[in-house]
Protein backbone atom coordinates (compact mmCIF):
# COMPACT_ATOMS: atom_id res chain seq x y z
CA UNK A 1 0.00 0.00 0.00
CA UNK A 2 2.83 2.42 0.89
CA UNK A 3 4.53 1.74 -2.43
CA UNK A 4 1.26 2.32 -4.29
CA UNK A 5 0.84 5.68 -2.54
CA UNK A 6 4.45 6.60 -3.39
CA UNK A 7 3.87 5.79 -7.05
CA UNK A 8 0.69 7.88 -6.99
CA UNK A 9 2.63 10.91 -5.72
CA UNK A 10 5.38 10.47 -8.30
CA UNK A 11 2.75 10.19 -11.03
CA UNK A 12 1.21 13.43 -9.74
CA UNK A 13 4.59 15.17 -10.09
CA UNK A 14 4.80 13.87 -13.64
CA UNK A 15 1.33 15.19 -14.47
CA UNK A 16 1.93 18.59 -12.86
CA UNK A 17 5.16 19.10 -14.79
CA UNK A 18 3.24 18.65 -18.04
CA UNK A 19 0.33 20.90 -17.12
CA UNK A 20 1.56 23.64 -14.78
CA UNK A 21 3.01 26.73 -16.44
CA UNK A 22 5.01 29.58 -14.92
CA UNK A 23 2.47 32.16 -16.10
CA UNK A 24 -0.34 30.44 -14.18
CA UNK A 25 1.73 30.22 -11.02
CA UNK A 26 2.72 33.88 -11.34
CA UNK A 27 -0.93 34.99 -11.39
CA UNK A 28 -3.12 32.94 -9.10
CA UNK A 29 -1.83 29.40 -9.45
CA UNK A 30 -1.72 27.16 -6.40
CA UNK A 31 1.98 27.29 -5.50
CA UNK A 32 1.31 25.66 -2.14
CA UNK A 33 -0.09 22.60 -3.91
CA UNK A 34 3.08 22.21 -6.00
CA UNK A 35 5.27 22.68 -2.94
CA UNK A 36 3.29 20.11 -0.96
CA UNK A 37 3.44 17.52 -3.75
CA UNK A 38 7.18 18.04 -4.18
CA UNK A 39 7.76 17.61 -0.45
CA UNK A 40 5.79 14.40 -0.51
CA UNK A 41 7.80 13.40 -3.55
CA UNK A 42 11.02 13.29 -1.52
CA UNK A 43 9.65 10.47 0.63
CA UNK A 44 8.06 8.79 -2.39
CA UNK A 45 11.32 8.85 -4.33
CA UNK A 46 13.14 7.20 -1.44
CA UNK A 47 10.57 4.41 -1.41
CA UNK A 48 10.76 3.92 -5.17
CA UNK A 49 14.21 5.10 -6.38
CA UNK A 50 13.75 3.76 -9.92
CA UNK A 51 10.55 5.73 -10.44
CA UNK A 52 12.11 8.69 -8.66
CA UNK A 53 14.93 8.85 -11.19
CA UNK A 54 12.41 8.67 -14.01
CA UNK A 55 10.72 11.88 -12.90
CA UNK A 56 13.95 13.80 -12.27
CA UNK A 57 13.29 16.07 -15.24
CA UNK A 58 9.76 16.74 -13.96
CA UNK A 59 11.08 17.76 -10.54
CA UNK A 60 13.66 20.17 -11.97
CA UNK A 61 11.00 21.60 -14.30
CA UNK A 62 8.58 22.30 -11.45
CA UNK A 63 11.30 23.84 -9.30
CA UNK A 64 12.30 26.12 -12.17
CA UNK A 65 8.70 27.30 -12.61
CA UNK A 66 8.29 27.91 -8.90
CA UNK A 67 11.52 29.90 -8.89
CA UNK A 68 10.45 32.04 -11.84
CA UNK A 69 6.87 32.75 -10.77
CA UNK A 70 7.92 35.22 -8.07
CA UNK A 71 5.42 34.01 -5.49
CA UNK A 72 7.49 31.46 -3.54
CA UNK A 73 9.60 32.53 -0.56
CA UNK A 74 13.35 32.00 -0.54
CA UNK A 75 12.86 29.80 2.52
CA UNK A 76 10.47 27.45 0.72
CA UNK A 77 12.60 27.36 -2.42
CA UNK A 78 15.84 26.64 -0.60
CA UNK A 79 14.22 23.89 1.51
CA UNK A 80 13.02 22.17 -1.67
CA UNK A 81 16.44 22.61 -3.29
CA UNK A 82 18.06 21.10 -0.20
CA UNK A 83 15.72 18.11 -0.31
CA UNK A 84 16.42 17.49 -4.00
CA UNK A 85 20.02 18.70 -4.14
CA UNK A 86 21.41 15.35 -5.23
CA UNK A 87 19.19 15.69 -8.28
CA UNK A 88 19.74 19.41 -8.87
CA UNK A 89 23.52 19.36 -8.57
CA UNK A 90 23.98 18.54 -12.26
CA UNK A 91 20.48 19.01 -13.68
CA UNK A 92 19.12 22.25 -12.22
CA UNK A 93 17.28 24.46 -14.70
CA UNK A 94 17.39 27.57 -12.50
CA UNK A 95 19.89 29.51 -10.41
CA UNK A 96 19.66 27.87 -7.01
CA UNK A 97 18.22 30.09 -4.30
CA UNK A 98 20.16 28.18 -1.65
CA UNK A 99 23.44 29.35 -3.16
CA UNK A 100 22.26 32.95 -3.32
CA UNK A 101 21.23 32.83 0.33
CA UNK A 102 24.63 31.56 1.45
CA UNK A 103 26.41 34.80 0.56
CA UNK A 104 23.91 36.85 2.59
CA UNK A 105 23.27 34.50 5.52
CA UNK A 106 26.60 33.53 7.14
CA UNK A 107 24.92 31.43 9.82
CA UNK A 108 23.47 29.20 7.09
CA UNK A 109 26.97 28.43 5.79
CA UNK A 110 28.17 27.48 9.26
CA UNK A 111 25.06 25.31 9.77
CA UNK A 112 26.00 23.36 6.65
CA UNK A 113 29.58 22.98 7.85
CA UNK A 114 28.35 21.59 11.15
CA UNK A 115 26.71 18.74 9.22
CA UNK A 116 30.06 17.76 7.69
CA UNK A 117 32.86 18.67 10.09
CA UNK A 118 33.54 18.26 13.78
CA UNK A 119 34.06 21.50 15.69
CA UNK A 120 37.51 22.26 17.10
CA UNK A 121 38.14 20.51 20.38
CA UNK A 122 35.53 17.81 19.92
CA UNK A 123 36.70 14.32 20.86
CA UNK A 124 35.77 12.42 17.69
CA UNK A 125 36.41 9.05 19.28
CA UNK A 126 33.71 9.64 21.88
CA UNK A 127 31.02 10.40 19.32
CA UNK A 128 28.55 7.71 18.19
CA UNK A 129 28.70 6.45 14.62
CA UNK A 130 26.61 8.65 12.30
CA UNK A 131 23.22 7.38 11.25
CA UNK A 132 22.31 6.90 7.60
CA UNK A 133 20.24 10.09 7.74
CA UNK A 134 23.19 12.03 9.15
CA UNK A 135 25.41 10.65 6.40
CA UNK A 136 22.87 11.72 3.78
CA UNK A 137 22.64 15.22 5.20
CA UNK A 138 26.43 15.50 5.42
CA UNK A 139 26.73 14.45 1.77
CA UNK A 140 24.09 17.00 0.79
CA UNK A 141 25.85 19.76 2.72
CA UNK A 142 29.22 18.90 1.19
CA UNK A 143 27.81 19.10 -2.34
CA UNK A 144 26.05 22.40 -1.62
CA UNK A 145 29.24 23.98 -0.29
CA UNK A 146 31.41 22.41 -2.98
CA UNK A 147 29.19 24.04 -5.61
CA UNK A 148 29.18 27.42 -3.85
CA UNK A 149 30.50 29.86 -6.47
CA UNK A 150 28.40 32.91 -5.54
CA UNK A 151 29.85 35.40 -8.02
CA UNK A 152 30.64 33.14 -10.98
CA UNK A 153 27.83 34.31 -13.27
CA UNK A 154 27.76 37.97 -12.20
CA UNK A 155 28.75 40.88 -14.40
CA UNK A 156 31.06 43.48 -12.80
CA UNK A 157 28.17 45.89 -12.17
CA UNK A 158 26.15 43.15 -10.45
CA UNK A 159 28.78 42.40 -7.81
CA UNK A 160 28.17 42.82 -4.12
CA UNK A 161 29.55 46.03 -2.67
CA UNK A 162 32.77 45.99 -0.66
CA UNK A 163 30.78 47.10 2.40
CA UNK A 164 28.30 44.22 2.20
CA UNK A 165 31.10 41.68 1.66
CA UNK A 166 33.01 43.06 4.64
CA UNK A 167 29.90 42.82 6.82
CA UNK A 168 29.30 39.25 5.67
CA UNK A 169 32.93 38.24 6.31
CA UNK A 170 33.00 39.79 9.79
CA UNK A 171 29.78 38.04 10.86
CA UNK A 172 30.86 34.82 9.16
CA UNK A 173 34.14 34.73 11.07
CA UNK A 174 32.48 35.68 14.34
CA UNK A 175 30.01 32.79 14.12
CA UNK A 176 32.65 30.37 12.87
CA UNK A 177 34.96 31.27 15.77
CA UNK A 178 32.20 30.90 18.35
CA UNK A 179 31.19 27.49 17.01
CA UNK A 180 34.71 26.17 16.43
CA UNK A 181 34.84 26.13 12.62
CA UNK A 182 37.13 29.06 11.81
CA UNK A 183 39.81 27.24 9.79
CA UNK A 184 37.38 25.35 7.55
CA UNK A 185 35.18 28.46 7.27
CA UNK A 186 38.13 30.46 5.94
CA UNK A 187 38.82 27.68 3.44
CA UNK A 188 35.28 27.76 2.06
CA UNK A 189 35.16 31.56 2.03
CA UNK A 190 38.43 31.81 0.11
CA UNK A 191 37.18 29.42 -2.55
CA UNK A 192 33.90 31.35 -2.80
CA UNK A 193 35.77 34.64 -3.31
CA UNK A 194 37.71 33.05 -6.16
CA UNK A 195 34.49 32.98 -8.20
CA UNK A 196 34.76 36.77 -8.57
CA UNK A 197 34.17 38.36 -11.96
CA UNK A 198 36.77 40.84 -13.26
CA UNK A 199 36.42 44.57 -12.76
CA UNK A 200 34.82 46.62 -15.53
CA UNK A 201 38.31 47.23 -16.99
CA UNK A 202 38.90 43.48 -17.35
CA UNK A 203 41.36 43.15 -14.47
CA UNK A 204 40.60 40.25 -12.12
CA UNK A 205 39.40 40.06 -9.37
CA UNK A 206 36.62 42.60 -8.82
CA UNK A 207 37.45 45.57 -6.58
CA UNK A 208 35.01 44.41 -3.88
CA UNK A 209 36.96 41.16 -3.60
CA UNK A 210 40.30 43.00 -3.60
CA UNK A 211 39.21 45.15 -0.67
CA UNK A 212 38.25 42.08 1.35
CA UNK A 213 41.49 40.25 0.50
CA UNK A 214 43.53 43.25 1.66
CA UNK A 215 41.62 43.23 4.99
CA UNK A 216 42.09 39.47 5.38
CA UNK A 217 45.83 39.46 4.82
CA UNK A 218 46.50 37.82 8.21
CA UNK A 219 44.46 34.72 7.32
CA UNK A 220 46.69 32.38 5.32
CA UNK A 221 43.96 29.70 5.13
CA UNK A 222 41.71 32.09 3.20
CA UNK A 223 44.47 33.18 0.83
CA UNK A 224 45.54 29.60 0.11
CA UNK A 225 41.91 28.64 -0.55
CA UNK A 226 41.45 31.65 -2.84
CA UNK A 227 44.30 30.37 -5.00
CA UNK A 228 43.04 26.78 -4.93
CA UNK A 229 39.52 27.97 -5.80
CA UNK A 230 40.75 29.76 -8.88
CA UNK A 231 42.23 26.54 -10.23
CA UNK A 232 39.06 24.60 -9.41
CA UNK A 233 36.90 27.19 -11.21
CA UNK A 234 38.95 26.66 -14.35
CA UNK A 235 37.36 23.26 -14.82
CA UNK A 236 38.39 20.63 -17.37
CA UNK A 237 40.66 21.73 -20.23
CA UNK A 238 41.16 20.35 -23.72
CA UNK A 239 44.20 20.76 -25.94
CA UNK A 240 45.56 19.61 -29.26
CA UNK A 241 48.48 17.21 -29.65
CA UNK A 242 51.74 19.08 -29.29
CA UNK A 243 50.28 22.04 -27.37
CA UNK A 244 52.04 21.06 -24.15
CA UNK A 245 51.69 23.79 -21.55
CA UNK A 246 50.91 26.65 -23.92
CA UNK A 247 47.53 27.33 -22.29
CA UNK A 248 49.14 27.54 -18.87
CA UNK A 249 51.89 29.88 -20.12
CA UNK A 250 49.29 32.24 -21.56
CA UNK A 251 47.36 32.20 -18.29
CA UNK A 252 50.54 32.84 -16.29
CA UNK A 253 51.25 35.85 -18.50
CA UNK A 254 47.73 37.19 -18.00
CA UNK A 255 47.95 36.85 -14.22
CA UNK A 256 51.31 38.62 -14.18
CA UNK A 257 49.83 41.50 -16.13
CA UNK A 258 47.08 41.78 -13.52
CA UNK A 259 49.65 41.40 -10.75
CA UNK A 260 51.63 44.36 -12.08
CA UNK A 261 48.52 46.46 -12.58
CA UNK A 262 47.47 45.98 -8.96
CA UNK A 263 50.87 46.01 -7.27
CA UNK A 264 50.77 49.54 -5.85
CA UNK A 265 47.18 49.94 -4.65
CA UNK A 266 46.37 46.29 -3.89
CA UNK A 267 49.61 44.64 -2.71
CA UNK A 268 48.00 41.58 -1.04
CA UNK A 269 45.85 40.80 -4.07
CA UNK A 270 48.81 41.41 -6.36
CA UNK A 271 50.88 38.92 -4.37
CA UNK A 272 48.17 36.27 -4.70
CA UNK A 273 48.02 36.82 -8.46
CA UNK A 274 51.77 36.32 -8.60
CA UNK A 275 51.41 33.00 -6.75
CA UNK A 276 48.72 31.90 -9.22
CA UNK A 277 50.98 32.84 -12.15
CA UNK A 278 53.85 30.83 -10.65
CA UNK A 279 51.54 27.82 -10.22
CA UNK A 280 50.53 28.05 -13.88
CA UNK A 281 54.22 28.24 -14.86
CA UNK A 282 54.83 24.99 -13.00
CA UNK A 283 51.80 23.41 -14.64
CA UNK A 284 53.11 24.51 -18.04
CA UNK A 285 56.40 22.71 -17.44
CA UNK A 286 54.54 19.60 -16.27
CA UNK A 287 52.31 19.61 -19.36
CA UNK A 288 55.36 20.03 -21.60
CA UNK A 289 56.98 16.97 -20.01
CA UNK A 290 53.81 14.90 -20.36
CA UNK A 291 53.44 15.94 -24.00
CA UNK A 292 57.03 14.89 -24.79
CA UNK A 293 56.48 11.53 -23.10
CA UNK A 294 53.48 10.85 -25.32
CA UNK A 295 55.54 11.51 -28.42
Amino acid sequence: RALTEANRILDAIDALAMSVKTEWLAKDGDCDLIIDVLRRGVVASNKNPTHGQRISYDVTTLLKRLSECGRVSDSDMSSLEWAYFGLLEHRAQHELVIHRRLISEPSMVIDLMSLIYHADGVDKESLPAPTEEQKRMASNAWHVLNDWHPFKRLAPDEMSSAESLNEFADEFMRIATERGYLAIALDHLGKALASSPPEADGIWPHESIRRLLERMDAHDELKDAFIAGRFTDRGVTTRSIGDGGEQERQLAQEYRQWQNALSIRWPVTSGLLGRIAADFDRDAVRMDVEDRRRH
